[in-house]
């Protein structure tokens, strides 16, 4: 059974990962987190202008053009983030490699960078099970 838990071992380091030896993500997770606000933000504001502009939802026309002037706040503010996001994430090394692949863009290699910490696994495989898509004995049962 030991050398079954074996597997899991996601390759420590041997010596400790600290933030003077390795690029942290300090800056970058939170501006992910709140980029997802504000995207769900926007998103809120639009669905509360198309049901007023549709005539599902009956407001005076003053706080309609609030609603629009959050919404247009909203955009703003999720623009600004995702300036934000592309500096940071372009400090990565990896970043370099990460935007020639199609699809893969500042946000989504942001959202990476961010969720996973590189240092802890060694080899590509450790990588795959560190991030929950390895093959392990866990996963052989179903």
């Amino acid at each position: 059974m030991n050398d079954e838990l074996e597997v899991l071992d996601f390759d420590d380091p041997e010596e400790e990962v600290t933030p003077e030896n390795h690029q942290t993500n300090q800056a970058l997770r939170p501006l992910v987190d709140e980029l997802q606000s504000t995207m769900k933000r926007r998103i809120q504001w639009g669905n509360r202008l198309v049901a007023i502009e549709s005539g599902s939802d009956n407001i005076i026309p003053t706080y309609h053009n609030y609603y629009k002037y959050l919404f247009n706040r909203a955009v703003e503010d999720e623009e600004k983030v995702r300036d934000m996001i592309k500096y940071e994430v372009s400090q990565f090394e990896i970043f370099d490699y990460m935007e020639k692949i199609k699809g893969l863009g500042s946000n989504i290699s942001a959202y990476i960078i961010s969720m996973v910490d590189i240092t802890i696994p060694k080899t590509p495989s450790a990588l795959w099970r560190y991030s929950g898509y390895g093959v392990s004995w866990y996963y052989q049962d179903g």
